[in-house]
Parts: structure tokens; sequence; C-alpha cells
């Protein structure tokens, strides 16, 4: 399936891309936190879709194949009428232009080591917290990793890979995580992916799947435990009872770990025609804070000792649910729709909720181009019945 679950890989630029002030005022603690750990932890399975003919070794195969450029659209979902009669005071409409690049070192049937990264430009066109400004363009955090994939079971029909990603770096290159103290992320991967025949390669339909699990780690660089920016001079009463100007935007310390763990099952339902879907957990854990502080000014009596509760909770959890549907037009060309809900597993009235809808999630519709492809038949090196094979490789 050459069409990427493009919203749902950058599902922690939701955060990454508000200003500091509406990064506060658009989500709860528990979820600014956890969201950052969603960002590009599921692009890459490392499934990608190639050419059956690439399997012979006479075939084709250059260095930077799988790389891919894409176009994203994705709405708010109660903005297009999806859930609930409430609808948004926020409502969101962004388009991505984004780069996947893939550079491989070592490129066997049985294995593969390779360099991978992800970078986009987002335009925000509603008037939402999402940007400072309507129609602002903002980068995503740019991620840059290793990937090392060994095919441990070379069954026909029923493969098995593992794949290992690391180190993954996150920089710092959206206007938010530029400005908030973010230094950078440094965090390690795996998975492991099944191919399972169903009705046999050669049924027209549903003639296999691909079952996957994925899990990733991610420690977070910062220049001070909760975030800060230079461009913020806002006046505060501290410890010592005075008003000072702080340069602090948020009361939540940033995350110190950050994991994140998700199973995904893809069918082919007919040729070229791919139906998705994804559940997973997201899980951060804040920094700690001082666990004494003494506040003067506020109380009759003068100065008084805030101890910090015992029971204080330093973590946030968040649910991943993902559907897509994609087709690839021809081998350079891949189209997708799909729904994506990625939220604070606790609703805003403190109760646990399900993973399925909130006003959170997101429609989306994308378009692929293959790099790789398009240089192949740019070049002629791609022939007829090669374009017309497809198979999964990594």
């Amino acid at each position: 399936m050459l069409a990427a679950r493009v919203w749902l890989a950058r599902s922690g630029f939701a955060l990454a891309s508000l200003s500091p002030a509406a990064a506060l005022a658009a989500q709860t603690p528990s979820e600014a936190e956890a969201r950052p750990v969603a960002e590009s932890a599921v692009i890459d399975s490392g499934v990608t879709t190639v050419p059956a003919a690439s399997e012979d070794s006479d075939a084709p195969r250059v260095p930077f194949r799988a790389s891919t450029l894409y176009w994203d659209n994705a709405a708010s979902a109660d903005s297009l009428g999806v859930g609930q009669d409430y609808q948004s005071q926020n409502p969101v409409y962004e388009m991505t232009f984004g780069f996947r690049p893939r550079y491989y070192f070592h490129d066997v049937e049985t294995e593969s080591l390779s360099a991978r990264g992800d970078i986009a430009l987002v335009r925000e066109f509603t008037d939402s917290d999402s940007t400072t400004e309507r129609g602002e363009w903002t980068f995503t955090d740019a991620e840059l990793w290793l990937a090392y994939v060994r095919r441990v079971n070379d069954s026909p029909g029923a493969t098995t890979d593992l794949i290992l990603r690391a180190p993954q770096l996150i920089l710092p290159t959206s206007k938010v995580s530029a400005s908030n103290g973010k230094i950078l992320g440094l965090g390690a991967g795996g998975g492991v992916e099944q191919l399972v025949p169903l009705r046999g390669d050669g049924a027209s339909f549903l003639p296999k799947a691909l079952l996957g699990a994925n899990a990733r780690y991610v420690y977070q660089f910062v220049s001070s435990s909760v975030p800060t920016s230079d461009d913020v001079d806002r006046v505060r009463l501290g410890p010592d009872g005075r008003s000072l100007p702080s340069d602090q935007i948020s009361g939540s310390a940033f995350p110190l770990h950050q994991a994140a763990i998700s199973a995904q099952a893809e069918v082919e339902v007919v040729r070229d025609l791919t139906l998705y879907t994804e559940l997973g957990l997201r899980y951060a854990h804040r920094r700690a804070l001082d666990d004494r502080v003494e506040v003067c000014g506020v109380v009759v009596t003068g100065c008084a000792e805030v101890e910090a509760r015992e029971d204080a909770p330093r973590y946030g959890v968040s649910t991943l649910f993902n559907v897509e549907l994609g087709y690839d037009v021809t081998k350079q060309l891949a189209l997708a729709i799909g729904y994506s809900n990625l939220t604070g597993q606790l609703g805003a009235d403190g109760q646990r909720r399900q993973p399925f809808y909130s006003h959170d999630a997101r429609g989306y519709f994308t378009v692929t181009l293959a790099l790789d492809e398009l240089y192949l038949a740019a070049a002629g090196r791609r022939t007829t019945a090669e374009a017309a094979a497809v198979t999964h490789q990594y």
C-alpha cells in the first residue's frame, strides 16, 4: 500500500503547531503531554508497495526507494458533521505538504538498513487555535531515524519481519517546539509484521492481510522543567510574594518519558484497494516539580508552605483509533481517505471515554507520490509487467 496514514503519522503536530497561548487553551494537560508521543509513531511500519519483480535480484532497486511526497487535507470530524450535534468552537481544516525520504545503505531480500525521515509544511485555513494567525504556514517537528529490517520467516505467502528503529531523533523545527524550551527528542522503537494469506495470492478478493504491532519510547531533552518562551513576559506572583515578569507559559511540566504501543491490520480487499485500521495507546510521564513551595501575599496570615500532593498524577494517557481506505491508482500515485481519533483517555468530565470518537477526531484525504517509481518510469527502467505487479517489501 503506497498511501500512508499521513495525518495519523503527524498527529503529534496537533500540539506542536500551536502558538504557546493557544496550546494551553486548546488541550487539557494530559492531552498536551501525551500527544507529542504520537508524532510519526506509526509512520514507519516498514511496508512499502513495490513491484513484485523486485523480489528478483535483477529487478531495478534504487537506493532511495519508498521515498514519498504527499499532499494531505484534514478537518475536525465534528466540523464535517460527524459525531454529536455539538459544533466545535475551534474548527480545524489543515492542508499539508510533506516529504518522507529514505536511503538504503544495505538492501537485500532478507534484510535492509536505511536512513529515513519525515518533515512537513502545514497551512491552517480556519480561525482555530492551531496557529497564531489565520492561514499561517508552520513546519512540523522533523524526525530522522535509522531502520533495520530482518526477515525471520520467509515462508511463501506468510513472511515475518522484525523492525528496529534506533536512534530516532525529533528536532524542534515546529513553531512552538522551537520557542518553548524543547531541545531534542531521542528515542527508539521496534515492531513485527506478519503477512497472512487469506484466500491466496491468486484470489481476486481478500487475497491476503498484514498484521503488525509497534512500540516506541522517547526521552525529551528540554531547557527547563516547564514550557517557557522568550516571547512571553507575563507578570506573576512569585513565592516571595513579589510580582515579577515570567517567561513560563504552562503550569504543567514537560514530559520526561513518552511511550506508544499500537496494533495494526491491513487487508487487501481487491487488487490495489486496501483497508487499514489501528488501535493504540500513548503514555507520557511528566517531570517532577518542587515538593514544597512557599507562597506569600495570597493569605491573610502571611506566607504559607504549599506541599505537593503525594498522589498527584504525573502522567497522561491518550488513545488512538484510525481507519483508512487506500487505492493505488498507479505505481506512482495513491489516494487515501480516512478517519482518526487521537485524544486524551479522560474526558472533560474526568471520566474515561471510548477511543472511537471525540471532538479531537479528524477526517482526512491524502495524495501520495512515490519518488522512486517516478524516477524508474522517467528513466525507462520499469517494464509493463513489473508495473502491473504489487507486493509488500521493505
